[in-house]
């Protein structure tokens, strides 16, 4: 259970990140469809560990900063470099965000 604080309304659980077998996507934030209180991490298990541990904390900062404009987070480098300013500037804050926490 997250405290209740802005970060944490109506969010019960954020569900330890999981390997996505996807080799175009470096990571994902999705939104229990059944449970809209549950979150999910994914990540490319075949990047190395310091690419891991960014993408999950990139995906982390979608989660604090974004997760009230869309169920879910797809970072693939279609979606990254779509050329969609409202999605560059997401991007780029989730970058800022993971950059900052690590």
């Amino acid at each position: 259970m997250l405290p209740s604080t802005p970060y944490g309304a109506g969010v019960r659980e954020i569900k330890a990140p999981m390997v996505l077998d996807i080799d175009s996507c470096e990571g994902m934030l999705v939104r229990n469809p059944k449970d809209t209180a549950e979150w999910g991490i994914f990540y490319n298990g075949k990047a190395s560990p310091e690419r891991r541990r960014f993408t999950i904390a990139h995906e982390l900062g979608h989660f604090v900063l974004h997760r009230g404009q869309r169920q879910s987070f797809n970072c693939d480098k279609e979606s990254v470099y779509s050329g969609i300013d409202t999605i560059r500037v997401i991007e780029r804050e989730a970058d800022d965000f993971a950059s900052n926490l690590l």
